[in-house]
């Protein structure tokens, strides 16, 4: 219930139902975990971060607070954070793609492109890597490979716009430099 009114963005509602457990629902650190996941709905990221830092000490967290986290500072569009927190929140946990996803994207803002690679070694049909991969490939001058990128990421998913709009670009510079 409380996940549906956070998806409906009825944040009161939850509060409201969060309110209403009984006192074993909210002991230990499952408190910190519900107003986390209110900040979050509500976009307040400084709250948010301030109950997953309180989670993030402790050994007894309940969820991967570095995860989290790691999501709060991507909103907030601080790449080094969420590189560093995503690096956290894959110690130990190895092949969590998601959480590859979330660094690859990190390191996409800051010029690099391992984790990408990394997540599409893990899965090779997730489209959306290998066009992210490619726009840093592109980004480096490293044309020919974000061709051969844009080309693998149309082939697996022909609506990417951005992937289609790229590659004729890409083509148009090829043929300019030839």
């Amino acid at each position: 219930m409380g996940e549906r009114l956070l998806k409906a963005c009825r944040v009161v509602d939850c509060q409201t139902l969060v309110d209403g457990l009984p006192p074993a629902a909210k002991e230990g650190h499952w408190p910190d975990v519900i107003a986390s996941l209110i900040a979050m709905a509500e976009e307040n990221w400084a709250m948010a971060g301030h109950h997953l830092g309180l989670l993030a000490v402790s050994d007894q967290s309940p969820t991967n607070s570095s995860a989290w986290l790691a999501r709060t500072k991507l909103a907030q569009q601080d790449w080094v954070g969420a590189e560093r927190m995503f690096t956290a929140a894959l110690t130990g946990l190895g092949e969590q793609v998601v959480f590859w996803d979330g660094l690859g994207y990190a390191q996409l803002q800051l010029g690099r492109i391992q984790s990408f690679s990394h997540a599409i070694a893990n899965q090779p049909t997730n489209a959306l890597y290998h066009q992210s991969r490619a726009l840093e490939y592109e980004h480096s001058g490293n044309l020919t490979t974000a061709q051969h990128d844009l080309w693998r990421a149309l082939t697996l998913d022909a609506s990417l716009s951005t992937a289609r709009h790229h590659l004729v670009r890409l083509a148009s510079l090829v043929n300019e430099l030839t």
